[in-house]
């Protein structure tokens, strides 16, 4: 009997290996960029604009009494979850954003306490003249056990109108969006299909940009946001591919 339960055992640790072992190479190979891509998206940049953030501004967040480890009252001030710079280009292919960080992404989950952060994520929200959103731009990272992290990407457009539930508020979500950085590095970059999100070059965009972060304890442990007030993070407008934009009504132009 023991001989069956020990078998029984190996086998679904080996399963779970390959599952992860599986999960590793597809999030590593199919969705991170290639050095072609890289080199495109950081000539992208020179052309694009950069706006700082200002430091250790995490959103201070109330306990929701219905689901209290939904938000963390006091936030992980961990410095590689606050926003440093958002680097915004374009070109034919894709409209290319970055988030740097104020110091390396470690290679594994920080411990806070009793807690440990899992999976930071930030999104680029595309929104219209009513602050409706009518697209999202995603990456983020996770830790996975056995020290091993990964990286992944996605993006939610074509918008229903639906507000609730939030997983019916778009009509497509795609997964051909690429991703570098991560874990081992100070920035996440990524790189959208510009046309597919029925963008343009020169077309007048309107962008915001929050990272929040998961733990074991709470949903939001920690959330940064790109300017703004509170837990609403500044409103962007940027002609895509311009070194021009405006962020919280205060236009401002980068000339180099």
């Amino acid at each position: 009997m023991w001989q069956i339960v020990k078998w029984f055992l190996l086998i679904i640790t080996l399963l779970l290996l390959g599952i992860i072992l599986i999960a590793f190479v597809y999030y590593h190979l199919y969705m991170q960029m290639n050095p072609k891509t890289r080199a495109a998206a950081e000539s992208a940049f020179q052309s694009g604009v950069t706006i700082e953030d200002e430091q250790n501004d995490f959103v201070m967040m109330e306990t929701n009494k219905e689901e209290p480890n939904e938000n963390n009252p006091s936030p992980y001030r961990l410095q590689y979850l606050d926003i440093k710079l958002l680097q915004l280009g374009a070109d034919d292919n894709y409209i290319y954003y970055k988030v740097t960080f104020q110091e390396m992404i470690p290679r594994s989950g920080t411990k806070v306490g009793n807690d440990q952060i899992l999976d930071p994520g930030m999104k680029l929200n595309l929104v219209d003249n009513q602050n409706q959103d009518y697209a999202i731009l995603d990456l983020g990272y996770s830790y996975l056990p056995l020290g091993l992290s990964n990286i992944g990407t996605y993006y939610f457009y074509g918008p229903t109108g639906i507000i609730w539930p939030e997983e019916k508020r778009f009509l497509h979500q795609d997964h051909d969006s690429k991703i570098f950085g991560g874990p081992g590095y100070e920035y996440v970059m990524g790189a959208f299909p510009l046309k597919k999100l029925g963008l343009s070059i020169n077309q007048e965009v309107n962008l915001a940009l929050s990272i929040e972060a998961r733990s074991r304890k709470y949903s939001h442990a920690a959330v940064d946001n790109l300017g703004g007030e509170g837990k609403i993070p500044g409103i962007i407008t940027w002609k895509i591919g311009s070194k021009q934009f405006v962020i919280d009504n205060q236009r401002r132009g980068q000339g180099y």
